[in-house]
């Protein structure tokens, strides 16, 4: 059998210096060639090509391509997606799979090997361009957060804090000399333990026995997520006392997801709870000015509260003396968080959170607070301290960014149905008129083709002639069918002369098609505009304009478009029964969305708004330097 060996690598040219390093492994030559010459165009370097999956591993090794460009059907021992693993596992090179079927047990073997992305054939220079520069941004972000990985242990170990590693086991692998000295044992003595076991008798801060299920390490593990601020008291056995601590925990994990160990970091904070009693009441009055503090009894009954507490529920202070601390509860309040705050009072332990609560009229709020036992010098519960904080305007500019992150979502999905639904209009179109009159030109072609063959004479000269003009005719219908599908597709007057013709000949067609008067008039002055940016206005006209013809009844519209300040200035506006708040507020409304991300992307701003009058403006600003940005389709 024949091997395959790779090609050396070409060696580098000055002119490809900062060009992307792309490897293709495609064992069909034809579409190679064409991939390769795609990426070339686009500005990318094409650095090999591998047919095999050995082929392709050790090429790999030797070119250092930026990515790689994956057929997950090759045929040999090792298919596309051995082969992904394989350069994933050795080079740590990312993978964009090319394969002509959507098997799901297939791209479920093929997630294993953390792709960046998928191309389905045949694919358009448009797809892959998306999927390289998707792929190559993550690539980036990855290193960058790798590196700022590295730094922060880096970081971390120069710290006057104890650090110790653990494996998933929870037995200690390294410490720091400071972990050394706070825990009172050198680092050949603290190798190896656990960080749970009972020897080290860890109690909470109410002096309770700390359970080893409850200790950062081992929740840190269970949840696969860090572990914050955990006070901790720990017995050190060659000095027989307690040293107080302040805990962090952060898991780390391997490639495949696995906990690779868990880095512990950890403070000294015994002096802090030797006098944080008379720490924690000056600390509440400093913070009393602004927030809400109240003060109980051992038994939760309200015994203090200050001015802000009162401002925050609507109570008198009066009114407050004597009441339970949960009188503020209400029906909508989080059964979970009230069983938590309910645990914590009843070990008279620290707790901090969020609530729902209501005001004295009724009214609901966000309610964040926290609060904390106080102990007199024997140890004794004396009272409990709580501090308070109306948070609702934070909680609804939150709801705001989660519904707009659910907009977008939902747009994204739309511009997908959108594509699908103009190739398939697309493939009809050339099915069902180019195909079906090139069919018919064909046919007059062999008929004519026939006729000539025998003598001519009068009467088949005149039946010629009909069929001559009959088949021109045909021609130049199909070319106006060819013309109209090119221009749905992408106006050309738009690349020649511009976006000002362009909105001219756009209006023109409107009124052509709909019969409703359209006009555009263009600034005489207009300075160029940049390509990206006359795309986006133009689209958001074609989106205004679709608008008007499906909800409007409009009896006339006008697009404007001029420059001031430095910034071009669009408007489209209609006589028609004018937009609605409810349309506006529509999270459903992808085109209105559309349009705000076309104008966002270009730096710019979106008003859609009932116009003076009746009817609706459709109002876009965006600076002449616009950021560079791809435009939407």
């Amino acid at each position: 059998m024949k091997r395959h060996h790779p090609a050396p690598p070409p060696a580098p040219r000055p002119e490809d210096a900062g060009k992307y390093r792309i490897l293709v492994v495609e064992d069909e030559a034809v579409v190679a060639r064409d991939v390769q010459m795609q990426l070339s165009e686009m500005g990318y370097l094409p650095v090999g090509h591998a047919t095999r999956g050995e082929q392709a591993v050790t090429l790999a090794g030797e070119t250092r391509p930026d990515l790689v460009l994956m057929d997950i059907q090759l045929a040999g021992g090792m298919d596309g997606i051995a082969t992904a693993q394989a350069i994933r596992t050795r080079h740590g090179i990312p993978i964009i799979f090319l394969t002509a079927y959507a098997d799901d047990s297939m791209l479920a073997r093929a997630k294993l090997t953390d792709p960046c992305g998928y191309l389905l054939k045949p694919f358009s220079e448009r797809d892959l361009r998306t999927a390289l520069e998707m792929a190559l941004y993550k690539q980036k972000t990855d290193a960058q957060l790798r590196a700022s990985e590295e730094l922060y242990r880096n970081l971390t170990a120069q710290l006057q804090v104890g650090v110790v590693i653990h494996a998933p086991d929870t037995s200690i692998i390294l410490s720091n000399p400071k972990a050394a000295e706070l825990l009172g044992m050198s680092d050949d003595q603290l190798r190896g333990r656990s960080s749970i076991d009972p020897a080290w008798n860890v109690v909470r801060t109410d002096g309770t026995p700390f359970p080893g299920t409850e200790h950062p390490v081992a929740v840190a593990i269970a949840t696969r997520r860090p572990v914050r601020d955990v006070e901790m008291g720990v017995f050190r056995p060659p000095t027989q006392d307690r040293v107080w601590l302040l805990v962090n925990a952060d898991p780390q994990f391997n490639p495949d997801g696995s906990i690779r160990q868990v880095i512990v970091s950890f403070a000294d904070i015994t002096a802090r709870k030797q006098a944080e009693g008379q720490l924690r009441v000056n600390d509440v009055v400093l913070r009393a000015v602004s927030q809400g503090v109240f003060i109980t009894s051992p038994d939760r009954q309200i015994v203090s509260v200050n001015d802000a507490f009162v401002a925050i529920t609507g109570y008198a202070k009066t009114e407050i003396a004597g009441k339970d601390c949960h009188f503020l509860q209400g029906p909508l309040t989080d059964p979970r968080t009230v069983s938590a705050i309910n645990l914590a009072l009843r070990h008279a332990v620290e707790f901090s959170g969020e609530i729902y609560n209501y005001r004295k009229d009724g009214t609901a709020f966000w309610n964040e607070f926290t609060f904390s036992p106080v102990r007199d010098e024997h140890g004794q519960l004396t009272h409990y301290i709580g501090v308070t904080r109306d948070i609702t305007e934070r909680k609804r500019a939150e709801d705001i960014l989660r519904a707009s992150r659910e907009q977008l979502r939902a747009f994204a999905q739309r511009l997908q149905v959108i594509r699908e639904e103009e190739r398939t209009r697309i493939a009809r179109e050339i099915h069902d008129v180019l195909a079906q009159e090139l069919t018919r030109l064909k046919l007059d072609l062999a008929w004519l083709g026939r006729r000539i063959a025998h003598p001519v004479d009068e009467g088949t000269r005149t039946e010629l002639a009909q069929k001559l003009s009959s088949m021109i005719e045909l021609a130049d219908v199909t070319l106006e069918s060819v013309q109209t599908l090119a221009t749905d597709l992408r106006p050309v007057v738009l690349d020649s002369l511009g976006l000002g013709p362009a909105l001219e000949w756009l209006a023109e067609d409107f009124q052509r098609r709909t019969g409703i008067p359209c006009t555009a008039g263009v600034a005489a002055a207009l300075p160029p505009v940049e390509r990206a940016q006359a795309t986006a206005l133009f689209r958001i006209v074609q989106e205004s304009l679709t608008n008007v013809i499906r909800h409007a009844a409009a009896k006339r519209v006008e697009v404007t478009l001029a420059s001031e300040h430095g910034r071009l200035r669009l408007e489209v506006r209609d006589d028609g029964r004018g937009i609605t708040p409810e349309e506006l507020e529509n999270p459903k409304s992808i085109g209105l969305l559309g349009m705000r991300e076309r104008a966002a992307l270009l730096g710019g701003e979106t008003e859609i708004a009932p116009a003076p009058g009746g009817g609706t403006v459709v109002r876009v600003t965006t600076p002449l330097a616009a950021p560079a940005a791809a435009p939407l389709p």
